[in-house]
């Protein structure tokens, strides 16, 4: 009997404790304390033991605050420090670089701030330190007998940002969010008065303070910090708060975590049956549990149990990345199934706890992004379109993508979807479908295969124990025999001029002097506007003529057309809907009156569709008919759908 060996990896982000930081300050440390609570100090967990045990003014300890995680909140009053001068500068910069340091700072100030918000400072005023302006820029200031301070654009109130500070004994500098982003740096010399002491959150002698919340921060040694680690530490933060820093990602780093694997291993991927409209993957999955006892490789209960506290596993959790790879005595190993943590599930019991996790692969992902924003795409190639759609995603598929060669150019695709509710997945769907392709996702990439490379699909099911397959089925039966055969097919009809008003406002929208407005606006078949349809050579929205802006809802009193721009969001418009940016630049408050914005183009309808209907009486004679229905959304030749129908038919009847 052959023998398969399952092995479980994760690519979870580092611990900071592998950087040797000279201070952490993380709100696990405050595991048990009440939400609302008082804060009195701010333990280190670097091991160094720089304790911040002295609390002036008010912080106060808030369990759910960013994304599932607790901050620290501070009320414009105070700061932490360390009693008897037990933290000095010179105590947490570079120990072999006297006033060298690189600090990293998860944290919201709060909008509409009138002073200095400060993340941290040291005990002489505003020597050096970081903080937000009164104009909302960061700064971060070193000082070599005169102050040194590099200033970047506005930051975003009100959000949440990674800070991160530097000083590399030639520049003071700091990135916001993007640690791949060029640093906002100002030159400065050897620093000088390194024997003050570290304020978290304020300064003590001109009395500027945080208004908002600090949910981590860590100080690293320079030399620690290679390009590559400081993206480790970027998506270690990403990961942990679900930030988006816009960080390059880090070259994935896989642990083992099979010897904690106390159960056989579920999964299953790829195309889930071999019918002719089983065209696209279904989501990938994978289920197995953990050891979460004290017998498990880290010997600590709880070690998988997400917001357990300080015992958990770093970077375990919800999104965490996950792969299986699969072990044959004669054939080597292979990586099979790549995905990430859906679901991780404690179940609890004093003989055996465990958790349950429950891992999706990448075409989750596309059944829950929207499509959104993708104009018409005009005498595209299948595999071209394809291409398009799964790039315009956020999420892209891990193991990049393979595309293959598709058979058929569409006049017009994507006009039929609607961008407020559509999945891409189900876009790609109609790719498929109309290219009689396949779709998959198979260790991670994504592959593309027209007709002519396979015009059939595949499945894959199959649950693994310990050594061994166990379960591997395929069924066919009466109802798969199908005998005759209906092809649609959807030609277009486009308008000779982009003079159609393809949106009318039905509405007025109230617009306040020196804000904004976005609007989502779907196009609508003018004579038939329960009907939706699709828009090409949409035109930029022209004063007077396609808006006006008004005193009054109603259209009267005074025309204020002139202090209202129209703009479409991220041009070209959506080939479905376009989004619209309203600004008012104005001195006055104004109206877009009902029937006071209109967007003209080409409009692009999908009428009645075209069928070929075939059939095959030998096999009706046989078995009894049994007719099948397929429909090819972007497909608009009828010598296609014939030559499709003869194909489905010749592979099933």
């Amino acid at each position: 009997m052959s023998v398969i060996t399952p092995k479980i990896e994760m690519g979870l982000p580092l611990s900071p404790l592998e950087l040797s930081p000279v201070l952490w300050l993380r709100t696990d440390s405050f595991a048990g304390l009440a939400d609302g609570a008082d804060v009195t100090g701010w333990v280190d967990s670097s091991g160094n033991g720089r304790h911040l045990d002295v609390s002036v003014g008010a912080q106060t300890y808030y369990k759910d605050v960013v994304n599932g995680r607790p901050a620290i909140w501070f009320d414009d009053d105070g700061y932490l420090y360390a009693d008897n001068f037990q933290v000095l500068f010179k105590d947490i910069d570079d120990p072999a670089n006297v006033g060298h340091y690189i600090m990293f700072t998860v944290a919201l100030v709060t909008a509409g701030h009138v002073a200095k918000d400060v993340l941290w400072a040291t005990d002489g005023g505003l020597k050096r330190g970081q903080w937000v302006d009164e104009d909302d820029y960061l700064v971060t200031r070193a000082w070599d007998g005169s102050p040194d301070a590099a200033q970047g654009d506005k930051i975003m109130a009100g959000a949440w940002h990674l800070f991160v500070s530097e000083y590399d004994g030639t520049n003071v500098q700091h990135y916001e969010d993007n640690v791949d982003a060029p640093a906002d740096q100002a030159a400065s010399g050897a620093q000088l008065f390194v024997n003050e002491e570290f304020f978290l959150g304020g300064e003590v002698i001109d009395g500027n303070y945080l208004k908002g919340y600090i949910a981590e921060h860590i100080i690293f040694p320079t030399g620690a910090m290679t390009v590559e680690n400081r993206r480790r530490l970027a998506w270690y933060f990403e990961r942990r708060f679900r930030l988006e820093t816009g960080s390059t990602p880090p070259a994935t780093e896989w642990t083992d975590v099979s010897e904690d694997v106390v159960s056989s291993v579920s999964c299953g991927w790829g195309v889930h049956g071999d019918g002719p409209k089983d065209r696209l993957a279904e989501p990938g999955t994978m289920s197995f549990s953990l050891d979460n006892s004290m017998n498990n490789s880290d010997g600590t209960r709880g070690y998988y149990s997400p917001g357990h506290g300080v015992a958990v596993r770093t970077g375990f959790g919800i999104g965490a990345d996950v792969r299986l790879s699969l072990t044959h005595e004669l054939h080597g190993t292979k990586v099979k199934w790549v995905g990430t943590v859906e679901s991780a599930k404690p179940l609890p019991g004093v003989k055996d706890p465990r958790t349950v996790v429950k891992c999706v692969d990448w075409m989750e992902e596309a059944r829950a992004a929207k499509l959104s924003g993708l104009p018409v795409q005009v005498d595209t190639q299948s595999d071209a379109l394809f291409a398009t759609v799964v790039a315009a995603m956020d999420a892209q598929p891990p193991g990049g993508t393979s595309i293959a060669s598709g058979s058929d150019e569409y006049p017009y695709a994507l006009d039929n979807a609607q961008d407020e509710k559509s999945k891409v997945s189900s876009e790609l769907l109609k790719i498929m479908l109309s290219e009689y392709g396949i779709a998959y996702v198979d260790a991670g990439v994504l592959y593309f295969e027209g007709r002519r490379r396979r015009g059939g699909a595949g499945s894959v099911r199959l649950a693994l124990d310990e050594t061994n397959i166990v379960k591997l089925g395929v069924t066919h039966g009466r109802g798969d025999i199908l005998n005759r055969i209906q092809v649609s097919i959807h030609p277009r009809r486009v308008d000779s001029a982009p003079t159609t008003v393809l949106f009318n406002l039905r509405s007025a929208i109230r617009i306040e002097r020196n804000t904004s407005v976005t609007i989502n606006c779907p196009y609508r078949d003018p004579n038939q506007p329960e009907q939706r349809c699709g828009g090409v050579e949409m035109v930029t929205p022209v004063a007077v003529t396609d808006y006006a802006f008004t005193e009054n809802e109603d259209g009267s009193g005074a025309d204020l057309t002139a202090q209202l721009d129209v703009d479409y969001v991220d041009p070209p418009p959506g080939g479905n809907s376009a989004e619209v940016l309203l600004t008012n630049n104005g001195p006055l408050d104004g109206y877009v009156p009902d029937d006071g914005l209109r967007l003209r183009g080409k409009g692009l309808y999908d009428f009645e569709p075209v069928l070929s209907d075939i059939r095959d009486q030998d096999s009706i004679d046989e078995y009894g008919e049994n007719a099948f229905g397929y429909d090819m959304p972007y497909q608009s030749s009828a010598a296609n759908a014939h030559d499709m129908a003869q194909f489905i038919l010749a592979l099933h009847k």
